[in-house]
């Protein structure tokens, strides 16, 4: 992976190219199908250091790859979000925050409190042209809505109706149950005793509500 990663820096800038993977710095990855990854130069470059995030799995991404870009090109240009230097379908290369996280401290100082409202208010006078109408939850329930809608209302059935024989024998059934009965799990755990061949396992009982 670092390889890879590497390559496409070095296809980017071009002052990388005289470079070698050993004279980087390579953060662990964070992520899964899309992830982050710290590069830093360990000798003098330009750019010492950048954010590679891989971008996969977008399929069901709330916005679309154009509006995505669009924004964070946006935010980019006005300083809200951190300068971009390269951005194509399947990564975008950031410049690298040097930085800490605020501490609970750090929060009830004013001067980091204006700082903050200020960044805030900036942010939201932004309108980039493609960005829907809608808000953000509209958007995910004309996404997901219809889905979330078929497993909870027909599969949960189906899903309960195979497993009862079982006493709730798998943590899906457990599930179920509980959607299907609007039941909350106690903390306590019995064994289960059942003549199915499937191995023994615990059932949490759940009170009814």
């Amino acid at each position: 992976m670092k390889e890879k990663v590497f390559k496409k820096c070095q296809c980017v800038f071009h002052g990388w190219a005289a470079m070698s993977l050993e004279d980087f710095e390579f953060d662990d990855p964070k992520g899964f199908s899309s992830f982050t990854m710290g590069i830093r130069s360990q000798k003098p470059a330009q750019p010492d250091a950048v954010l590679y995030r891989h971008l996969d799995g977008k399929e069901n991404a709330i916005l679309d790859f154009e509006t995505e870009k669009e924004v964070f090109l946006t935010l980019s240009e006005h300083e809200i979000a951190t300068h971009c230097h390269h951005y194509d379908k399947n990564c975008r290369i950031e410049a690298f925050y040097h930085g800490r996280t605020l501490t609970r401290e750090d929060l009830f100082e004013p001067d980091n409190l204006r700082q903050i409202a200020n960044q805030l208010y900036r942010f939201h006078q932004l309108r980039p042209p493609s960005l829907p109408q809608q808000s953000f939850f509209d958007l995910l329930l004309a996404k997901w809505g219809r889905i979330a809608k078929r497993v909870l209302e027909e599969e949960i059935e189906e899903i309960w109706g195979q497993s009862r024989n079982f006493y709730f024998s798998t943590p899906l059934a457990r599930i179920a149950f509980a959607y299907r009965y609007k039941a909350r799990p106690t903390m306590k755990i019995m064994p289960v005793n059942t003549s199915e061949n499937v191995s023994p396992t615990t059932s949490i009982p759940l009170d009814k509500t």
